[in-house]
């Protein structure tokens, strides 16, 4: 398989260190190997400084397993400078952006537990304390990472971190309530 000029297509694979031995990987890289294609793959790194490319890349298309915010912007660029990408930065964004994805899935009539977000975490301690427990996430987290249960509204105060929440009474676990989640977005 080659591109127009005739030279081997690269695809640039951006995964997370989690997601490299992913089946799905696995069997797409072999799929890609089978036809010729070259494989580069970039394992985005928290402790790592990216310059940002002001050329494009060398790849004839970029596909992106993970939400690493590092692979994203490197996603983000490679598109921004006409790299076909496969996983749009825009969608990724989008199932990252908890508000975004919950505007989305209502508008659909998808069932969803009840939900507010607020630039403080002290804001939710306004609700009634019918509503606690209450699950906490930060609007752009991944694997579970800043989840808090708050057990009462008295445990935010303002200026709070959702940490300071954490060490105040809170489990990490989620409440039912006849089937639904009741939770809380809140940026970080």
């Amino acid at each position: 398989m080659s591109d127009n000029g005739g030279a081997p297509i690269t695809v640039a694979l951006v995964a997370e260190e989690r997601h490299i031995s992913n089946q799905a990987l696995v069997d797409a890289q072999a799929a890609w190997l089978a036809h010729g294609c070259r494989i580069e793959l970039v394992v985005p790194e928290e402790a790592r400084l990216y310059d940002v490319p002001v050329e494009v890349p060398p790849w004839s298309v970029m596909v992106s397993r993970g939400r690493h915010l590092a692979g994203l912007g490197l996603l983000a660029a490679a598109s921004a400078l006409g790299v076909p990408t496969v996983n749009d930065p825009k969608a990724i964004e989008l199932v990252r952006n908890k508000i975004g994805m919950q505007a989305v899935l209502a508008h659909h009539d998808i069932p969803l537990p009840r939900t507010w977000f607020a630039g403080d975490p002290a804001v939710f301690g306004q609700l009634s304390q019918d509503f606690f427990p209450l699950v906490v996430k930060p609007y752009d987290g991944d694997g579970s990472r800043g989840l808090a249960l708050l057990s009462a509204s008295s445990i935010l105060r303002p200026g709070d971190s959702l940490s300071d929440a954490r060490g105040a009474g809170s489990r990490r676990r989620e409440k039912s309530d006849q089937g639904a989640r009741r939770t809380a977005r809140t940026p970080s």
